[in-house]
This record gives structure tokens, sequence and C-alpha cells, in this order.
């Protein structure tokens, strides 16, 4: 009798190919904003050390998230939580450009937004690593994450080419609002994935 593959039964995991479509946008959004909000900065101030520090802030909330997101991710429900950070994510970004046209150019608006996004994109990464063995069966785990990998290389391929793109031809502000777009994407997708309770 011959043994299925792995792979193949993932192919046919509804959850799992859900989940994968969805966070193939989440990358898309991810490596999008790392470029574009920079690339903003530079656009409105012409200084790099400005761009340095909104690049820097990234690192900073990533830090401080990452400090706490174990805990959080193991109080909470992971699909809820993962819903959040991508709802959060896209407010965030939908109001720089809404900021840009009420008020004009807000500087401080880029800062908070690369702070708080950076910190909501490492509580979401944390618990999407801690999901998937909640999706897949144990000898499909290594290829889920394969999966998942091959996504999130492509994902920093398409994500600053498009952030350029995009920016050069709309305007660094209207990217990053489109770029919102990716998180809500993601969020309605794991709106339709169901986590197997852990074992």
């Amino acid at each position: 009798m011959l043994r299925r593959r792995p792979g193949n039964e993932l192919t046919r995991n509804r959850n799992f190919t859900i989940f994968w479509a969805g966070q193939t946008l989440s990358f898309i959004g991810d490596a999008f904003s790392i470029v574009a909000m920079p690339l903003l900065i530079l656009q409105v101030t012409g200084s790099l050390t400005q761009m340095g520090v909104v690049t820097a802030l990234y690192g900073v909330g990533s830090l401080f998230a990452g400090i706490a997101a174990g805990p959080i991710v193991d109080r909470f429900d992971r699909r809820k939580l993962m819903i959040r950070c991508d709802l959060g994510r896209a407010i965030l970004y939908a109001l720089v450009p809404v900021g840009w046209w009420l008020l004009g150019p807000q500087l401080w608006l880029v800062y908070a937004v690369a702070l708080l996004g950076s910190a909501l994109a490492m509580l979401f990464g944390v618990a999407y690593i801690t999901a998937v063995a909640n999706l897949v069966d144990r000898d499909q785990i290594v290829d889920a994450n394969g999966r998942l990998q091959s996504s999130y290389a492509l994902a920093f391929i398409l994500g600053p080419f498009l952030a350029g793109v995009i920016s050069a031809r709309f305007g660094a502000p209207l990217a990053i609002g489109l770029d919102g777009f990716t998180f809500l994407a993601s969020a309605i997708s794991l709106s339709f994935v169901r986590l197997r309770r852990a074992s």
C-alpha cells in the first residue's frame, strides 16, 4: 500500500491553504512598509538621518514587542490575536494618507506608525509561528514552514519593488495606505481559518 506524501495532504488542507495565502499578503505588506515608510520620510525631508530614524524605530518596536510577545501569545487565542494585529496594522497604515490629506505632512505620525506597526508585526510573527503546529499534522510542519518561508522570501522581492513603483507613481503616503489593505486581506483570510486545539 502506497503511503501518501505529507505535501500532497498539505495541499488538501483547506485551513493551511487559506492561512498560507493570507500570510503571503501579510509578508508583502511587511516588506512593502519597510521601504515605503523611510522613502516617505526621505521625500518629505530630504534627510538621510531622518530616514535612518524611522528605520531604527522599526527595530525598537520589534525589540520591545519581542520581549513581551511570548507571554502574550501564550495567554490569548492565537487566531484572534493575529486578526487583531492585522486590523491594527491596517488602521495604522491607513492613518498616514488620511493624516497627509487632512493635516499635511506629519512626521510624528510616520514615526508613531513605524514604531507601533513594527511592534504589532513582531507580535503577529510570534503568534503565526506557533499557529502552524495547530494547522497541520506533525509530519507536515517542515513542509508547511518551507512553503511559508518561500512566500516570505518572494514577498521581500516583490514588496520593495512594488513600494518603489507605487510611491513613484502615486506618492508614498498613498502607497502606505494601500499597504494597509494587505493586512486587512490577511485578517479576512484568518477569519476563515480554524486552528486545532494544542495537544
